[in-house]
């Protein structure tokens, strides 16, 4: 279902402010981030005239609500919205999965951390789009010693490749 499904909208789906309100949303109900990007992006969506009752609820809440305080209210923002997606979802956990790869293509977090958070998105099988990112680390660490330089440059080089691959992959 969702390995044919791109999530990234294209110029005439989704406002680009949309699709990064989801993705932080998606972070935070992760525990990737905190809520302060999710409650910014919600103040940025009424400024660009996207008003509606929940989404502003959202954009009252104070940047260091917690999650469990906050879900109830986004779960309707979505829904006035259009979005019938809890953010707790698959679709929220391959939002998480594309910034995770765009955090370690730029260098902020190391390779084996990026393959460790990526694999553990996915509670049971990862749908076929982010398989290899799920397992490229099992390839590596089956024994789970440490990797000597020359398997740490490969892994990292493999993990570059199909991190930029599910970037292209899931975009619309």
């Amino acid at each position: 279902m969702l390995e044919n499904m791109h999530i990234v909208p294209s110029d005439d789906d989704e406002p680009d402010i949309l699709f990064r309100f989801r993705e932080a949303a998606s972070r935070w109900a992760r525990r990737d981030a905190g809520g302060a990007d999710t409650i910014l992006l919600a103040c940025d969506l009424l400024v660009e005239g996207f008003d509606t009752p929940s989404l502003r609820d959202v954009a009252s809440l104070p940047v260091s609500a917690e999650w469990w305080e906050s879900r109830a209210v986004l779960k309707t923002a979505f829904e006035e919205l259009g979005y019938n997606v809890l953010v707790d979802s698959e679709e929220s956990r391959l939002l998480s999965l594309r910034w995770l790869c765009r955090a370690f293509l730029r260098g902020a977090m190391a390779t084996e951390a990026f393959l460790r958070r990526a694999r553990g998105l996915f509670e049971g099988e990862p749908p076929k789009v982010a398989f290899t990112l799920a397992y490229l680390l099992d390839a590596f660490d089956s024994d789970e010693r440490e990797l000597d330089a020359e398997e740490a440059v490969e892994l990292t080089m493999m993990a570059e490749e199909h991190a930029r691959a599910f970037l292209v992959a899931t975009t619309g």
